[in-house]
């Protein structure tokens, strides 16, 4: 690999165990039939251009990237990945004013009903969650339940499916509210 007067500089979630740990003090978590702590790393991530069809002779390890002065070319070729991505328009969504005056901040925010939610608790994160269609949503504590549910969802630590009020600020959704059970 030719750096042409730049630095290599590992990095990143696939740049190894050994490369985020100390000599020493390391326990790396092996997984497989039987996990186990190990002093050494026992996968070693490689990258492709192609996942089924590929050159051994030119893939690359994860993790690494080259650190030096930008090419004209590539140069050049940024501006124009940059000109198309500024070209593109978005729809916009509707907004709320969070704040009165000459410089305020906008929110995106909506308040939506899902019908028939699951809604269990996480003894863990002492957490309500609530599912539907896909979507989740979370309140802090139990005191969002009314009494008559607490027993059933928290005691008993059963799944319940009722109504539930939540809100929507972008793309997190938060419990506001929850109904007895069906």
């Amino acid at each position: 690999l030719d750096v042409d007067g730049g630095c290599l500089l590992r990095l990143g979630h696939h740049s190894g165990a050994e490369s985020v740990t100390i000599e020493g003090h390391r326990s790396i978590l092996i997984r497989g039939k039987k996990k186990y702590y190990s002093d050494k790393a026992t996968t070693f991530w490689l990258a492709a251009e192609d996942r089924n069809k590929y050159d051994k002779s030119k893939i690359l390890p994860f993790g690494w990237c080259l650190l030096g002065e930008v090419k004209v070319e590539q140069e050049k070729e940024w501006q124009k990945i940059e000109e198309a991505i500024s070209s593109i328009s978005y729809p916009q969504p509707q907004l709320e004013t969070a704040l009165e005056g000459e410089e305020h901040i906008k929110i995106e925010r909506t308040i939506e009903e899902w019908t028939s939610a699951y809604v269990k608790w996480n003894p863990g994160n002492q957490e309500v969650i609530a599912t539907y269609e896909g979507k989740k949503a979370t309140a802090r504590g139990k005191d969002i339940v009314r009494e008559a549910m607490r027993k059933k969802l928290v005691d008993k630590r059963e799944t319940v499916r009722t109504k539930v009020l939540v809100e929507k600020i972008y793309n997190r959704y938060t419990i506001v509210k929850i109904d007895e059970a069906e």
